[in-house]
């Protein structure tokens, strides 16, 4: 009776733990703290930023983040300039950003490429030289400041 008690427990535990670190889509929310791996903020630029007198607006925005294994340009099947509808390299890890914008994600050291879901499609607006879309890197112990701006409402 004991041991069907403790698995009990154990089972409830396990479940709770399960569904506190996954929202209903399944995707993990962004940790709290990490030691190495990403984080940034996400952000949604509106309106005009033109020099002289911008009007602009930008607002810390929550959004599902997907990290891939570095991606170039002939991996992804883009819908226009900025949002894929596929991409063809391996999916790493998704994590939502908090209200805030903030998220974080754990990972290897390594080069990771960093799209935004969007109802248009997955965003990225960074490309480097040779094609490698919104790079960036992680080294052994340390976190990677990875900012992403939406800027596909706004005017320069």
């Amino acid at each position: 009776m004991e041991m069907c008690m403790r698995r009990s427990v154990f089972t409830l535990l396990s479940v709770v733990l399960f569904f506190t670190a996954c929202n209903d889509s399944g995707i993990l929310n962004s940790e709290d703290s990490i030691t190495q791996g990403i984080e940034g903020k996400v952000t949604f630029w509106e309106g005009d930023f033109m020099p002289g007198t911008p009007s602009g607006t930008v607002t810390p925005v929550q959004r599902v983040v997907y990290i891939y294994e570095a991606t170039y340009n002939e991996q992804v099947n883009w819908k226009s300039s900025t949002f894929a509808e596929k991409v063809t390299s391996k999916l790493v890890k998704k994590v939502k950003s908090g209200k805030d914008g903030i998220y974080r994600a754990e990972l290897p050291e390594g080069t990771y490429s960093v799209f935004v879901e969007e109802k248009d499609g997955l965003y990225a607006n960074l490309w480097v030289s040779g094609g490698l879309i919104n790079p960036f890197t992680v080294e052994n112990d340390s976190v990677t400041e990875a900012d992403i701006d939406i800027t596909y409402k706004a005017t320069y």
